[in-house]
């Protein structure tokens, strides 16, 4: 913050000594005053302006089919609490269009040429944004890390998952206040994807919980974050109806729009509904069977966007309990070169927007075709136009 310099000038005048002179009876003329030029206006640091506070307008309305159990991603894997996450409590970083790793809360992605990533790969040495705060101001640090990591491990937590902190990470460490250092017990090559991803929490709101219940378990933050890291911030729950996430004046970069109403429906064919209504802007999760009529009117068009589900077949190698043929890798390359993906694809959904994977390989990067999204790992993203 910049502060305005008041400087204080003194200034000492000289008075002139009259001097009368007493001989002859006569007094001289008195000398006149001396003259004091004023002193030079000193240049003064103009005051600080704060920048115009953000103006957020506008509703965007979004249907789920099925509600959230918990928004603490402590407690839950649910896909549709989950995704509510990038609009309150976002990570260290996230991924582009084209999966390339973009910084949040993080000034950069560690690499090893920035010094991130160390020789033998079992450190990362994280900096964080001094910028960012939490949305009630507070500032975020590299203590949150810690403190999320200690919770997720904490035997007092009855917690969703503990990956993969329990089994790779051996410490998280606050070097300075923006700068965290992670500690792996072998190098961890998914790092990026899951490691601080979206499930950092709020150490000065939830420390106190602990400390005063000895568990986060029955915190009222897992239902009501009104804390959180992200362009929006909670604001309202109602069950069986709405969840509201209105605009975060104090996130680094706010969002234009005002608020995010989520609405809850019962099934697919009430949300086909209400798109067709013009009750919501976007859907989710809709099956390829309703592009056409949805997209029939003119007024809807529906991308095809990566999602986290896939259906997959896997093959049972377990020694214990498999067919023998099957510990033979020989019979397992035979069954995949044998599977006819391609009808599978064509026949089950639009092959025109969802098209053949390029590879078997779930998950990763190179799965995705440089203008598609992979077969069985679509949502359907249905935006109606305005």
């Amino acid at each position: 913050m910049k502060r305005n310099l008041n400087i204080l000038l003194s200034l000492f005048a000289l008075a002139s000594l009259i001097l009368a002179a007493c001989g002859g009876g006569q007094a001289t003329e008195p000398a006149a005053p001396a003259v004091t030029e004023p002193p030079a206006p000193v240049a003064t640091e103009p005051a600080a302006t704060e920048p115009p506070a953000p103006t957020f307008s506008g509703i965007a309305t979004i249907t789920f089919t099925q509600e959230p159990d918990s928004l603490s991603p402590m407690y839950t894997s649910m896909w549709f609490s989950s995704i509510t996450r990038q609009f309150w409590n976002q990570g260290l970083w996230t991924f582009d269009d084209t999966n390339g790793a973009t910084p949040i809360l993080a000034a950069e992605i560690p690499t090893a040429e920035n010094g991130g990533v160390s020789a033998d790969g079992k450190t990362l040495t994280v900096k964080l944004r001094e910028d960012a705060k939490w949305s009630d101001g507070e500032p975020f640090t590299a203590d949150d890390l810690v403190f999320t990591y200690n919770m997720i491990l904490s035997e007092k937590n009855t917690v969703n998952s503990t990956y993969p902190y329990a089994d790779y990470v051996a410490s998280v460490e606050a070097a300075d206040a923006h700068t965290a250092v992670i500690t792996f017990n072998e190098p961890f090559a998914p790092w990026l994807t899951s490691i601080f991803v979206s499930d950092i929490m709020p150490k000065h709101v939830l420390q106190p919980v602990f400390d005063a219940d000895g568990t986060l378990d029955n915190a009222e933050w897992n239902k009501a974050p009104t804390v959180g890291a992200g362009p929006f911030v909670f604001s309202e729950w109602e069950s069986g109806s709405h969840l509201i996430f209105k605009a975060n004046p104090n996130w680094f970069n706010p969002p234009k729009l005002e608020q995010i109403f989520i609405r809850f429906v019962p099934d697919d064919a009430a949300q086909e509904a209400a798109i067709l209504a013009g009750d919501t802007d976007i859907g989710v999760f809709l099956s390829s069977d309703q592009i056409e009529k949805l997209e029939a009117g003119g007024d809807v068009k529906v991308p095809a966007v990566s999602s986290g589900y896939a259906e997959t077949w896997f093959l049972n190698v377990n020694p214990d309990t498999a067919h023998p043929a099957m510990l033979d890798v020989n019979v397992r390359k035979a069954i995949a070169l044998a599977t006819d993906r391609f009808s599978i694809v064509n026949d089950l959904m639009l092959e025109s927007v969802n098209p053949v994977p390029a590879t078997v390989w779930v998950g990763t990067p190179h799965r995705r075709q440089a203008k598609d999204c992979p077969a069985k790992e679509i949502r359907w993203q249905v935006v109606k136009r305005l």
